[in-house]
């Protein structure tokens, strides 16, 4: 962001500071690959509202099964490429 925008690194991180602590933004890390995600364990699986959801925006695919596959902590590598991690 700093090199597309002709700025310093500092200079960044103090309009982000700024624009975070005034509620203007809110910091997202990227997906990585050695981050651990899992679902919360009050995950509403049974929202009727929810799974109708899912499935218009991912035809074919089960919400149950990929709430499933994210139930126990594992780093997104391994989860993506299972052979990693052996």
């Amino acid at each position: 962001m700093a090199a597309d925008a002709d700025l310093t690194l500092s200079q960044i991180v103090e309009i982000a500071s700024h624009l975070v602590y005034w509620a203007q933004a809110t910091v997202i890390y990227p997906l990585c690959e050695s981050n651990v995600y899992v679902v919360a364990p009050d995950f509403p699986l049974t929202s009727s509202e929810l799974i109708k959801a899912f499935s218009e925006a991912f035809p074919g695919l089960s919400l149950a099964q990929i709430v499933a596959d994210f139930s126990l902590p594992m780093p997104l590598g391994e989860r993506v490429n299972p052979v990693v991690g052996m």
